[in-house]
């Protein structure tokens, strides 16, 4: 369980378990007053509730195959302020027929390629790329977002050439990127990314370090997380 500052994420019967990724994106993404919101692989509903909490005019749609992590989703949504804004759906993404274009996709999707080593195949399931990952997010972002939506979601740093690579086959265009670095000194360890088909020119290009090499978090990250953490 996860006391929030305006909600509680209890995510125990959820394979993939709430993480600093999702809190570093749901912190980090830029909205632009969105009205529609899409939450692509939602898990227990931590994104959707930290979008409910910054976009007050946002109407978000979770989307999740898992039951279990809908079950939780569920009840976190139930048991928030923001219950009436946010749908969650217990769909394969890959399948569903989306009727209107969103102004933000927001994922934090499978992104792991190598070969699965989870004794758990649910979390194995969760974490590692399938049909529904990253690549599935860009080549299909064109179809989910209005003309000046953008998607946001969290990968890898390995994989930054090949995000590159597929968003110019996609004509996606750069928003904002921010490699994120876990501990003082060591090299960045997942990059997050906003991204559309509208150019915006220069594209916003950071980096952060959550941790001091003596393991306590730099005022860079609490003041980015200073919303949600307690």
């Amino acid at each position: 369980m996860f006391e929030f500052r305006q909600f509680t994420v209890d995510d125990s019967r959820c394979d993939m378990k709430v993480g600093t990724d999702s809190v570093l994106l749901g912190s980090w993404v830029r909205l632009d007053s969105p009205t529609r919101v899409l939450d692509a692989g939602s898990g227990c509903g931590i994104l959707s509730l930290m979008t409910a909490q910054r976009a007050p005019e946002a109407y978000i749609d979770a989307v999740e195959l898992s039951k279990n992590a809908c079950s939780d989703a569920l009840k976190n949504v139930h048991n928030s302020p923001f219950c009436n804004r946010i749908h969650i759906l217990n769909e394969d993404i890959t399948k569903f027929y989306f009727a209107e274009g969103y102004d933000l996709v927001i994922s934090n999707p499978p992104f792991f390629t190598e070969a699965l080593h989870s004794p758990s195949a649910g979390r194995a399931a969760s974490r590692h790329e399938g049909v529904f990952g990253v690549e599935w997010l860009l080549n299909n972002a064109s179809r989910l977002l209005n003309p000046d939506g953008s998607l946001a979601f969290i990968a890898p740093a390995a994989r930054d050439n090949e995000i590159e690579y597929l968003m110019e086959l996609s004509r996606l265009n750069l928003l904002r990127k921010c490699s994120v670095i876990p501990v003082a000194g060591r090299q960045a360890k997942r990059t997050l990314w906003q991204v559309s088909e509208k150019k915006l020119y220069p594209a916003e290009k950071t980096s952060m370090t959550i941790r001091h090499a003596d393991q306590t978090l730099t005022a860079e990250y609490n003041t980015l997380t200073s919303d949600f953490y307690l």
